[in-house]
């Protein structure tokens, strides 16, 4: 006989024994003295429901705070992954393209390691110089030329916050205006990608068009990521 059949009808006959046994113990308690037998009941099921309620709120609330405390860390490590990410993308701009104001670079690389509110600033003044620049000062390449060139030195950072830090984020319980922000960049990001190609097939010069408007979107996640960093940094200290 099938030794699985076999342990199958043990668990069903055990079973069936138990629940006989128990009726027949209730039913003779409560023949021999059904006072002193209901209060026994009564005061058992008491003292159950107020040890699982119990067990419940304080077991839950533990588990709550420790997965909270392990989010925290990766929320931690996330925000400083991203804002260096964010800012080494905006400083290479600098290597990029022929600016001369060299100050918001400055101000964004001082929030490259802790939240700065000078780097929220420095993202909104490189974004107004680079949609004034309007001359590449080179005889052999085109602004859209170099922005294939800052597309290719750019490309880990832009992958990694794309692919690893965007989802990390989304998996936690991240603010919404922050979640917008990590959308607006990913749009700016395919819209620069599309631009650049185009460039590679038909020469159209339209893709250094696309950079101001994702370095505004790097700043745009930096402000929006500031505060939660700074309450990251707070919490874990």
């Amino acid at each position: 006989m099938n030794r699985f059949y076999l342990k199958d009808r043990f668990i069903r006959y055990s079973l069936i024994a138990i629940g006989v046994i128990v009726v027949l113990s209730l039913f003779g308690g409560f023949l021999l003295d059904w006072h002193g037998f209901l209060e026994n009941v009564l005061a058992s099921i008491a003292f159950s429901g107020i040890t699982i309620i119990v067990g419940l709120y304080f077991v839950d609330r533990l588990i709550e705070h420790r997965q909270e405390q392990q989010w925290a860390r990766v929320r931690l490590l996330t925000y400083r992954g991203l804002a260096a990410h964010l800012c080494d993308m905006a400083a290479t701009t600098m290597v990029a393209f022929p600016y001369g104001d060299q100050r918001p670079v400055g101000q964004i690389l001082d929030g490259r390691n802790e939240p700065r509110e000078a780097a929220v600033a420095g993202f909104e003044r490189l974004t107004d110089v680079l949609r004034n620049l309007t001359d590449s000062q080179s005889r052999t390449k085109s602004l859209s030329d170099m922005a294939v060139e800052f597309y290719e030195m750019v490309r880990w950072d832009l992958g990694q916050i794309q692919t690893v830090l965007t989802p990390r984020l989304l998996e936690s319980a991240t603010d919404q205006k922050l979640i917008d922000a990590l959308m607006e960049f990913d749009h700016a990001h395919r819209a620069l990608y599309s631009a650049i190609l185009g460039h590679k097939l038909a020469v159209t010069q339209s893709a250094y068009h696309y950079i101001p408007d994702l370095i505004a979107a790097a700043g745009h996640i930096y402000r929006e990521m500031r505060p939660h960093w700074e309450r990251a940094e707070q919490d874990l200290a």
